[in-house]
């Protein structure tokens, strides 16, 4: 009896690294009660590493708000 063979062809396929997401450091922050956000009126969190407010909520940093000068 005779079986016929088929000839069987592998496609490669190409193999995908799984990615990972990086963790996203921040900069040590402290509490200061009196300073709000901006936007949400949440307490911001002073980073003085990079001198900015950091609002927990928004997930955005605030640069300091300069005062202004006057001339006279």
């Amino acid at each position: 009896m005779y079986v016929p063979v088929v000839p069987v062809y592998y496609a490669a396929v190409p193999y995908v690294v799984p990615v990972v997401p990086a963790p996203v450091i921040l900069p040590p922050v402290f509490v200061v009660r009196d300073q709000f956000c901006p936007y949400c009126g949440h307490v911001l969190y002073w980073s003085p590493t990079i001198a900015q407010w950091y609002c927990s909520r928004c997930k955005i940093f605030i640069p300091p708000v300069q005062p202004k000068r006057t001339l006279f």
